[in-house]
């Protein structure tokens, strides 16, 4: 599908009497957060919207979680066994029913003003089909350690390179039009890591991202995260993700693409960044791009600006050689069983 711009909204619900403004749903996926979710909770109350749904699903905590969510007459929620973190999602969005859906998960939290913000963006001429705002990374405690400002403009080229996740869309503050998430389809539930980069990754090829250049979320980076001490199982995840999607760039946008990450892996040289098999088109642009660099790095030039200027030495790129495939379905998500 070609990407079109939003037109007038039309409403999936009708509107509660006497309320023009959309009616915004929240889910949050929780497990064992009972310390956090008041928080998230009382962030969303705070906002003072007149027209919201928060559906919470819980995927059987025992810590107390269930006990906090009993103290709110107004939640929509479940507490029981899920076969992932995709699978709850999927359970929670079919349940809702506003024009604009977002995704908060038990330990975040909502900036003030954030729904209103949105709201009027919606409203405005041309409104969106999916609106990417800024975050803020807290601590535990919630204080600020700093601030994600995902690029103005996105595109397929750019949501493709992964390691450049400071300047991708954060799902905190990320508000999709309901009707559009129909075409897209739920996600994907045989992946454990990339569930939300797979699914924007869809959207952007059937519907063009809208930046809103406020912080809409605060991120609360905490010691007990899936995410924390498994980049090497990330990484993986997300190259089989990104692959079977870079046949859909013309070929200077391919060739750019695996240029830029020649230069991330020459400021980060790890075997755990290295992309696994290729098809022959990608082996041979990856094979341009390390050429390329090669010669650069052969010549009188100077180190990469982010690089030490004193006893910094060039990483062998002979690593990043691609292996050839052996046969055909090599990215098809799903057909690896070590990844998650």
């Amino acid at each position: 599908m070609e990407p079109t711009s939003a037109g007038p909204h039309t409403s999936d619900r009708e509107r509660s009497p006497g309320n023009e403004l959309p009616k915004i749903s929240i889910v949050t996926p929780a497990l064992n957060c009972g310390a956090f979710i008041g928080r998230c909770i009382e962030s969303i109350l705070a906002q003072q919207y007149p027209d919201i749904e928060h559906i919470v699903m819980d995927g059987g905590s025992t810590d107390g979680t269930v006990d906090v969510l009993g103290r709110y007459p107004h939640l929509v929620w479940r507490s029981e066994k899920d076969r992932g973190e995709a699978d709850a999602l999927n359970k929670a969005f079919r349940m809702a029913t506003g024009e604009i859906v977002t995704w908060l998960n038990a330990d975040d939290f909502m900036a003030e003003g954030a729904l209103h913000r949105v709201a009027a963006r919606y409203q405005a001429p041309g409104s969106f089909h999916v609106l990417y705002g800024n975050v803020d990374r807290v601590t535990e405690q919630g204080e600020i350690i700093d601030r994600y400002m995902p690029a103005p403009a996105m595109s397929l080229g750019i949501l493709l390179r992964w390691w450049l996740n400071r300047v991708h869309p954060k799902q905190h503050a990320m508000y999709f039009r309901r009707s559009s998430m129909f075409e897209i389809g739920p996600f994907n539930e045989q992946l454990h890591f990339s569930i939300d980069y797979e699914y924007w990754i869809r959207f952007i090829k059937a519907f063009p991202f809208t930046h809103e250049n406020s912080v809409l979320a605060y991120w609360r980076d905490r010691l007990e995260c899936k995410s924390r001490d498994t980049e090497p199982d990330q990484i993986k995840s997300h190259w089989k993700v990104v692959l079977p999607h870079l046949p859909e760039l013309d070929r200077t946008e391919r060739l750019a693409f695996w240029q830029g990450y020649c230069a991330f892996y020459l400021r980060a040289p790890s075997f755990t960044h290295e992309p696994p098999a290729l098809g022959p088109d990608d082996q041979e642009l990856l094979n341009q791009a390390l050429d390329a660099f090669q010669a650069a790095l052969a010549g009188p030039a100077a180190p990469p600006p982010s690089a030490p200027a004193i006893g910094w030495t060039a990483p062998d790129l002979g690593a990043l050689r691609p292996r050839p495939v052996t046969g055909p379905g090599q990215h098809e998500l799903g057909d690896d069983p070590e990844c998650p």
